[in-house]
């Protein structure tokens, strides 16, 4: 479930974080929080937004109004296991995995 205090704000949309309070599931998402998705990756599937090739990619197991979300590394299509997909920018990724594991995800609403 996704709310704002001020006005329905949708993934995408803008919200006006001095005004808007932001909840999904009622913890309360600042507008600083970095998202992490985890995805278990099937074989035959390529990492990567989009195919020329047309081939399945990891971004056809999401649901389309998600944020911008990237990649953290890549699996190759003969290979599955566990990938990490994140909103945090492509340069910073060098310290994601170390930052990821140090941060508590418990909600403290």
């Amino acid at each position: 479930m996704f709310k704002s205090t001020a006005r329905f704000a949708s993934i995408r949309k803008s919200s006006e974080p001095d005004k808007d309070q932001i909840q999904v599931d009622g913890c309360r998402v600042d507008a600083e929080s970095k998202v992490y998705f985890v995805l278990n990756k099937p074989l035959g599937v390529v990492t990567t937004a989009s195919d020329e090739k047309g081939r399945q990619t990891v971004f056809d197991y999401l649901s389309k109004d998600l944020p911008h979300l990237s990649p953290v590394g890549r699996l190759d299509k003969a290979s599955e296991g566990l990938i990490l997909l994140t909103t945090t920018p492509n340069g910073r990724l060098g310290s994601l995995a170390r930052d990821a594991s140090e941060q508590d995800l418990s909600c403290t609403s």
